[in-house]
């Protein structure tokens, strides 16, 4: 059985990763990370995370949702939702 928990960047930390583990959570999904200035989430970054999480006994099981910064043109039909799209496909 595979149980997941949803966490925000700035609440992965090793006190919760720990506890998460004691109540036996096998899967982390990462909301909203901000990795990257560009609009872009950066590998480097990515993998950063995702070592961070496994050193921990768990598997980042996915992202949930960008910063919204990073596709706020988008949702809005904005001028600038093109090079947002073309952000989005690159991440």
């Amino acid at each position: 059985m595979k149980l997941g928990l949803g966490l925000g960047q700035h609440v992965l930390t090793d006190e919760n990763l720990r506890y998460a583990r004691q109540l036996g959570v096998t899967h982390i999904i990462v909301h909203s990370p901000r990795l990257g200035e560009r609009g872009v989430l950066e590998f480097n970054a990515l993998l950063r995370m995702r070592k961070f999480i496994e050193f921990h006994g768990m598997e980042m099981a996915g992202i949930e949702n960008l910063p919204r910064d990073h596709w706020d043109s988008v949702l809005n039909g904005a001028e600038s939702r093109d090079e947002q799209i073309r952000n989005v496909c690159t991440t």
